[in-house]
């Protein structure tokens, strides 16, 4: 019976190898269809812009594409699925609210465009053992803050300073026309992409498993 039963797990841990590398070869693949899953997703949430009467910065969702991507894959592909928009955009297709060129990355908004798929990346590093847990009112409050924190807030401190030496203005102007404007819009993609951790945790959790480091 213990050699049966050797046998036994020999064969279990076998198949578990099998099981394991044909996973592993699967990565690859798995790997570029989140990526481009969340390149789209990022586009086409960039296209839709409202233009604020007082601020030369328009109201946009990319911020949500850069959270989202953060949430549901690991800070090296949550990078990449975002560079690859800047680098699209960058070459001249209107992947911004229907504009690009390396004109416009440069130009008023470009601060926020650089930082976009650095946020991504240092947002799925915090929040990757958060995530993993079972959530808490704790948790929420702590990811909320992160969302907010990392997906948006952040970006002002390259965005404001980049949008004043483009436009040369002070930095009273630079705050009054490109932040306050999208503070409410900012907590409500935040609190959106909260929404989405809440209900789609267990599907984020075996995304982000099917990635490698």
């Amino acid at each position: 019976m213990k050699h049966e039963s050797t046998i036994a797990e020999h064969q279990l841990d076998t198949q578990n190898r099998i099981v394991n590398h044909t996973d592993l070869r699967k990565n690859p693949i798995r790997m570029l269809v989140y990526i481009s899953l969340f390149s789209a997703l990022f586009i086409v949430l960039g296209l839709i812009q409202i233009k604020l009467t007082a601020s030369a910065v328009p109201f946009s969702l990319q911020t949500l594409g850069v959270t989202l991507a953060a949430i549901f894959l690991r800070p090296k592909q949550a990078f990449i699925s975002v560079f690859i928009c800047i680098i699209i955009g960058t070459i001249g297709l209107p992947i911004f609210g229907g504009k690009g060129g390396i004109g416009h990355v440069l130009g008023p908004t470009g601060g926020f465009i650089v930082y976009f798929a650095f946020g991504a990346c240092l947002l799925s590093y915090i929040i990757h053992n958060t995530l993993q847990k079972k959530l808490t009112i704790k948790h929420y409050v702590l990811l909320f803050i992160c969302y907010y924190g990392i997906g948006a807030f952040a970006s002002y401190f390259i965005g404001i300073p980049w949008f004043m030496i483009v436009t040369s203005s002070s930095l009273e102007k630079a705050i009054s026309v490109a932040f306050y404007p999208f503070i409410i819009g900012d907590l409500l993609k935040a609190l959106l992409a909260l929404f989405v951790t809440a209900s789609l945790q267990k599907y984020i959790v075996k995304t982000r498993q099917g990635l490698p480091l």
